[in-house]
């Protein structure tokens, strides 16, 4: 979004700098921060302000109350209101129309055969909630001898793991590809 000024809604360039107002913080261009008051959180010395600052400080008003001083647009009011109803119609459409009645009939009212599917299996899966058994001391044993049974195979070699990997990922394998051979540079006899 390109930078303009609050007031004249004019770009800023190069040649038209952006300026803060002391008071509000809001950007201006140099020609709308006209007016100069000393302000309190600044020390003795001028400081440059906007013309609102200025009217409600030379006016007296009460700077606190910042809802006084700007009010969102009409039309982005709107359309948070519209946004916030669309919400709670989704949490209504999430929530079910039956679930305060129990039904099940009711409650995927309005799905398809799939999603009703899917939606009781989800529902039956937080139902059950079996206690997980731990496992005995001689129930461990027997997996991990069960484990170092099988690890006590012949290991792959290096070469042979290579050689997968590349068949896996499409390459051609490392020990069929001709390794490039190195050649010594060519000594010249000073003869």
């Amino acid at each position: 979004m390109d930078r303009r000024c609050f007031c004249c809604a004019s770009k800023f360039t190069i040649f038209k700098k952006e300026c803060g107002c002391k008071s509000c913080g809001r950007s201006f261009c140099a020609g709308c921060l006209g007016f100069t008051v000393v302000l309190p959180a600044y020390g003795n010395t001028k400081q440059k302000i906007c013309k609102k600052c200025h009217e409600s400080i030379t006016s007296g008003k009460d700077q606190s109350n910042s809802c006084s001083k700007w009010s969102p647009p009409e039309n982005y009011k709107k359309r948070v209101a519209a946004l916030e109803s669309r919400q709670n119609q989704q949490k209504v459409m999430q929530m079910g129309p039956g679930l305060p009645h129990g039904g099940t009939n009711q409650k995927y009212e309005g799905l398809s055969a799939e999603d009703r599917a899917i939606a009781e299996r989800l529902d039956k899966l937080k139902q059950e909630t079996k206690p997980k058994t731990v496992a005995s001391t001689a129930e461990i044993e027997s997996r991990v001898q069960a484990l170092q049974k099988d690890t006590q195979g012949r290991v792959p070699s290096l070469q042979e793991m290579e050689d997968r990997l590349a068949v896996l990922q499409g390459r051609t394998t490392p020990s069929r590809t001709t390794k490039p051979l190195h050649q010594p540079p060519r000594q010249e006899n000073p003869d």
